[in-house]
């Protein structure tokens, strides 16, 4: 199944999907949470770069 046909909105120009095989995946008990906040500061000093295959934030 081609990437494009399961998720649309993924299907840009520039998108570059990685296959991600979950039957070797494993699970290290090191890895702390990741807990997304709602609440933010918006970053006015800061430079969004775009190259067409990476987005970079430069605080």
């Amino acid at each position: 199944v081609e990437w494009g046909l399961l998720f649309p909105e993924a299907n840009g120009e520039y998108q570059s999907p990685i296959n991600l095989n979950s039957r070797e995946a494993r699970y290290d008990p090191r890895l702390l949470e990741v807990g997304l906040n709602p609440n933010y500061v918006v970053c006015r000093d800061c430079e969004v770069i775009n190259d067409g295959h990476t987005v970079r934030i430069m605080l």
